[in-house]
């Protein structure tokens, strides 16, 4: 596993890691050569527990204890950026990531002026818009959503409220969600024994516990009349 990470880098980061590791003339070491002498540096103890924690990647990283930022034209991200706005991502049908930033200058001037922090969240359906609303703090980064099922479409502003009036400080862009296709196919399912085995055997685990999937459960209890 630690050699397919190795061969995943480019030259320059090997070199980079060959370099930090103190490895005798890497700069003429041919890319298999570099890949075997790291492999030989990292078999042993040292810091962050042997290879797997020394050759995390940005992509393959299994660890917090990494070296992103001493690889060849790589900085660290911050926390935070200093601007206000929101976004919201789609995770999976029944829940939402919601996250957001608020700038300096306009935490300051709420915090002088007091009030709270609101997380709406518009739901849009064929049969029209409606919405809920979240209390969050200013120490708040992120949120997870849960979401009504169905086909909707969604998206969240982030409002302060000083008690008296609400004031629009950003506004996420719109994320949908649809309806299962077996949702409204089951006579399928209840009439091909071979099909309804197809769809539902990925969602079996070791020992046939099925995994928790409201997708599933829904249709188990609609092919089953409930009875489950």
């Amino acid at each position: 596993m630690e050699e397919r990470k190795l061969n995943a880098m480019s030259d320059e980061t090997l070199r980079s890691f060959a370099d930090r590791e103190g490895v005798d003339d890497f700069e003429d070491m041919s890319r298999d050569e570099l890949t075997e002498a790291l492999m030989d540096t990292a078999s042993g103890t040292g810091r962050g527990g042997g290879a797997n924690a020394r050759f995390n990647t940005t992509l393959t990283g299994e660890s917090e204890t990494d070296a992103r930022s001493e690889l060849p034209g790589t900085v660290d991200l911050p926390e935070v950026y200093n601007e206000t706005a929101i976004h919201i991502l789609l995770r999976d049908p029944d829940w939402a990531y919601v996250f957001w930033s608020i700038s300096a200058q306009d935490r300051a001037r709420m915090e002088e002026k007091g009030g709270e922090l609101l997380l709406r969240a518009y739901r849009t359906d064929e049969e029209g818009e409606a919405f809920f609303d979240i209390h969050v703090t200013f120490d708040d980064k992120d949120w997870s959503l849960n979401l009504p099922r169905g086909a909707n479409t969604f998206r969240v502003m982030l409002l302060f409220s000083d008690g008296e009036s609400l004031e629009l400080l950003a506004e996420s862009g719109t994320v949908s969600t649809t309806v299962s296709y077996w949702e409204t196919h089951l006579d399928e399912l209840r009439n091909d024994e071979g099909l309804f085995a197809l769809t539902f055997s990925p969602v079996l685990m070791k020992g046939r516990i099925a995994v928790d999937n409201m997708d599933m459960r829904e249709m188990v209890k609609k092919l089953t009349g409930g009875d489950v």
